[in-house]
């Protein structure tokens, strides 16, 4: 019994200290956008529906950094030369779900050290002249440091 006394104070202890993910240790520094797709699904998975040439164009016309620091990320999206985000909040990640206080989506999030994606996917019906059906699409993200 003083075992498993011990076990799960040692449990409880040793874990309080532990990142909910290992991606909390791998997400230092400032990536910046480097690429973005688009899915016809939401898992993203197949090919992007989006032509190269309109992502290149785009992201011509987008500067969109992430800078982790610890347990804090600071967001700053620029777009045509025109700040339209600049916010630093805490964020958690449990389970590789990115959830940044100060933006309102959860990310699915994957990181090897010098590039991280965020995926936002989501299925809903869409209604159009009275005729209803379901969409499915998923958008990655890519940024590199």
């Amino acid at each position: 019994m003083k075992k498993l006394i011990l076990l799960s104070i040692l449990l409880i202890v040793g874990c309080e200290k532990c990142p909910t993910s290992p991606l909390n240790t791998t997400l230092s520094g400032t990536y910046s956008l480097t690429d973005y797709m688009m899915f016809d699904n939401s898992e993203c998975t197949g090919e992007s529906i989006i032509d190269a040439t309109v992502t290149t164009a785009t992201l011509t016309q987008l500067d969109y950094t992430y800078e982790f620091d610890g347990n804090s990320v600071t967001i700053i999206q620029i777009t045509s030369g025109v700040e339209q985000l600049n916010q630093t909040c805490d964020y958690v990640i449990v389970n590789n779900i990115f959830t940044p206080s100060c933006f309102p989506y959860p990310h699915t999030i994957s990181s090897n050290q010098t590039e991280f994606s965020w995926e936002l996917g989501t299925t809903s019906d869409v209604t159009v002249e009275g005729i209803t059906e379901t969409v499915s699409v998923c958008i990655k993200y890519i940024f590199t440091q």
